[in-house]
């Protein structure tokens, strides 16, 4: 992923993004990715997870 932004003190940032989503159940799901900083300013390496319900 890039990101640019027209802003003029951010600078553009390189990331490089995995990640995988699991199925709990027909309703429910759970995802965990990391996000590493290749160029710039960004972040060194973020990780996250969620999980959604659907209703």
């Amino acid at each position: 992923m890039a990101i640019e932004s027209t802003d003029f003190d951010v600078s553009f940032r390189g990331i490089l993004s995995c990640g995988a989503t699991y199925s709990l159940t027909s309703a429910i799901m759970s995802d965990a990715g990391v996000n590493i900083g290749q160029v710039g300013d960004g972040d060194d390496v973020d990780i996250f997870t969620t999980i959604t319900f659907r209703f």
